[in-house]
């Protein structure tokens, strides 16, 4: 999969401006209408301790995923797979690495170009093999 990392930042805060929520809006009906898998998450707000239950066995609906994302706060850490509801292999992988920046992954080259145009601070990522 394809990676482009997101880190867009609050120049008053110096924080990310960016959160979960914006991501999957970014992604359209197309991630209301995935199943997710939820994994490893660390966030803050009321559905920090739902969000954080999650380890990736069970799949929820973009509808909830979307509803826990905005009961969140701040995503800290976390890995959210998407895939469509007749396929097991995921369009998209969504993970929140440190309150830092987000990646983005997958094969769709169209969901990576609406990715790009949705945020102002947009790279390729490759991961650094040491």
């Amino acid at each position: 999969m394809k990676t482009v990392l997101i880190d867009d930042m609050r120049s008053d805060i110096r924080a990310l401006a960016v959160d979960l929520r914006q991501v999957l809006a970014a992604l359209g009906d197309r991630a209301v209408a995935s199943e997710w898998r939820v994994q490893g998450v660390w966030a803050t707000g009321d559905s920090a301790e739902v969000l954080g239950s999650f380890d990736g066995s069970l799949a929820i609906s973009g509808d909830r995923l979307r509803e826990l994302a905005d009961g969140a706060h701040q995503v800290i850490d976390g890995v959210f797979t998407g895939m469509d509801a007749d396929c097991s292999d995921p369009w998209v992988i969504i993970e929140a690495v440190d309150s830092s920046y987000y990646l983005v992954r997958s094969d769709d080259v169209v969901v990576l170009e609406v990715v790009r145009s949705a945020f102002r601070s947009v790279r390729d990522y490759e991961p650094q093999v040491t």
